[in-house]
């Protein structure tokens, strides 16, 4: 029988899954940055891919033991300065929330419907390029 293969988040430096798939073996990256036109060989494409996968990875490591004194900073910080903090905290939420656009339709040609469309039609107008004006 067979051993399952457990996923390790920390291990991107193997051949196991993990969140980002089969990772090559750091051998499999020097070879193939040596002889590039080798029978498979990673493109240099994929070397950086695997290479920003593991940066990211590790930041997302050192920030997670940041959380708790990020957290104390943000706390000591809406004492002293309540606008500051709320400035600060909406600049940390660019990183989690969707940013929202704004989309500009052209309906003059139409503006007394233009009061009742439905959903439908709001989306249809938007797939049309030429009711967009513009979007930001």
């Amino acid at each position: 029988m067979s051993e399952s293969i457990i996923p390790k988040l920390s291990d991107l430096v193997g051949g196991e899954l993990n969140e980002f798939g089969q990772l090559p073996r750091e051998e499999h990256i020097v070879k193939s940055l040596a002889q590039p036109e080798a029978a498979g060989a990673l493109t240099l494409g994929r070397i950086n891919n695997v290479s920003k996968a593991r940066m990211r990875h590790q930041f997302a490591n050192v920030l997670a033991l940041e959380i708790p004194h990020i957290q104390e900073a943000l706390r000591e910080l809406q004492k002293e300065n309540p606008k500051v903090y709320l400035e600060k905290v909406m600049e940390l939420a660019e990183f989690s929330l969707p940013r929202l656009k704004s989309v500009e339709i052209d309906v003059s040609a139409n503006a007394e419907s233009a009061k009742n469309m439905s959903l439908a039609d709001l989306q249809r107008a938007l797939t049309d390029d030429t009711a967009v004006v513009s979007v930001q």
